[in-house]
């Protein structure tokens, strides 16, 4: 039998959605219980998210724009918008196609620099 965690999360997450529930994706505490998504995996998280019902876009919403919201940062954070802190990830492939592409990442842009090359 699986964990009471994991055996519950489907249900009680699209409760949560039929009632409003902004949803952020925070893989910290992994969503359902700990063994559900691994520490430092959100796409895995953003994946499960689809699995349940979202769309690639509102998946992706929960780690950018509702995020951002939550911590009262929505001025300066979470989308891609002048004036805004420019911080982004660069993928190979659309993730709005298939949310799975989140996993191949080109390069990563923060504070206009490139920190992360995969060439």
């Amino acid at each position: 039998m699986q964990p009471y965690q994991e055996e519950s999360f489907s249900e009680n997450f699209k409760r949560a959605r039929a009632k409003g529930v902004k949803i952020v994706a925070a893989v910290d505490g992994g969503a359902g219980g700990a063994g559900f998504v691994p520490h430092g995996q959100l796409y895995k998280e953003l994946e499960l998210f689809v699995e349940q019902g979202m769309s690639e876009f509102q998946a992706i919403q929960t780690a950018t724009k509702n995020a951002a919201e939550l911590i009262g940062r929505e001025n300066d954070l979470g989308s891609i918008e002048t004036g805004k802190i420019g911080d982004f990830v660069v993928l190979n492939d659309n993730p709005l196609d298939d949310i799975s592409n989140l996993e191949n990442i080109n390069c990563v842009i923060k504070e206009g620099l490139i920190v992360y090359n995969q060439g």
